[in-house]
């Protein structure tokens, strides 16, 4: 049983490390993105990304149609990364959750 356990809590400090990793590998493309996306220079964190009036700068987005400019393929990167670690460690963390019934359960079975 305490080996059980213990394989448990590897696995799960195994997806945290994954899930850090990950986030600091969509961070700096993040980061990276805003400066070198024109459209970038619109973030804020108190208004919508796009107003009516931002989206008139017709020449920001004119990296959208080039899809081998530097720009592009870092915003294609970005949503690549999100894709990838949310459909892949879902089913990580499904394992893990699993795995906790089934400890839980032999533990239940142990106590009685």
């Amino acid at each position: 049983m305490r080996l059980i356990i213990v394989d448990y809590y590897r696995n799960a400090e195994q997806a945290a490390r994954a899930i850090d990793n990950f986030n600091q590998l969509t961070w700096n493309l993040q980061v990276e993105s805003l400066t070198a996306v024109p459209i970038g220079k619109y973030y804020s964190w108190n208004t919508y990304l796009f107003s009516d009036e931002q989206l008139n700068y017709q020449e920001d987005f004119s990296f959208i149609t080039k899809h081998t400019s530097h720009a592009f393929e870092l915003m294609e990167m970005g949503q690549i990364l999100f894709q990838n670690k949310h459909g892949n460690l879902i089913h990580f963390y499904e394992e893990l959750r699993i795995h906790a019934t089934e400890i839980i359960h032999m533990i239940n079975e142990e106590l009685e």
